[in-house]
């Protein structure tokens, strides 16, 4: 079971990505890049998942920070060129909509990959 933190601020979709990672893993889910911060600050994740568009910040600075302190990351974004640009830097980005099944598969590749993270 992994601790992931989940930043999301489309309450709807929130609410069903922290259900079908509730099944396997331990999530805490924000909607703010300030509450992403406090809870990274205060916890040990092992992934952070965050849109790229979020009310009080950018989820590519979020990512940053993540990645920072060591906590590999998973971005969404509903813009699908952005996205991709993300994808072509090397960058893990899912572009909206997904499948959910796409999501949990892309998630759980990424937990296989975490002893490697450098």
């Amino acid at each position: 079971m992994a601790k992931i933190l989940l930043v999301e601020d489309a309450a709807d979709v929130s609410e069903i990505l922290a259900v079908a990672l509730a099944v396997r893993h331990d999530v805490t889910s924000v909607q703010t890049c300030d509450a992403a911060r406090q809870a990274l600050a205060g916890a040990d994740f092992e992934l952070l998942i965050v849109d790229l568009v979020l009310p009080d910040g950018s989820g590519i600075e979020l990512a940053d920070e993540a990645v920072e302190r060591r906590v590999p990351c998973i971005m969404m974004s509903g813009n699908a060129p952005m996205a991709q640009q993300l994808v072509q830097e090397g960058r893990q980005c899912l572009s909206k909509p997904f499948a959910l099944p796409d999501f949990l598969a892309a998630v759980q590749a990424r937990l296989q990959v975490r002893t490697s993270y450098p």
